[in-house]
């Protein structure tokens, strides 16, 4: 008998234009930050960048999960442009 998938619900999130901008700019920029479930409603997050990928320590549920993936985004595409002298909006 086959096991049974978890029905997930990951929840909904409007991401700002800036967020969108900056994980465009990480996806661009070979830095992949994704969710993972750890199981049915709690994810951590991925981040691979150069393919060294890190873990967040905590679990998110469906009510944070999005909003801090985009953070995250935000937070490498700031650090990384002000590293390179490049002018953040």
């Amino acid at each position: 008998m086959a096991k049974k998938k978890w029905a997930i619900d990951m929840g909904k999130y409007l991401a700002t234009d800036k967020e969108i901008e900056a994980n465009n700019w990480c996806l661009r920029n070979k830095i992949f930050i994704s969710p993972r479930a750890s199981d049915s409603s709690h994810w951590r997050i991925d981040i691979n960048i150069n393919g060294r990928v890190s873990s967040s320590p905590r679990l998110y549920e469906k009510t944070e999960i999005w909003q801090k993936l985009y953070e995250f985004s935000v937070y490498y595409y700031e650090k990384y442009k002000k590293e390179l002298g490049i002018p953040v909006s």
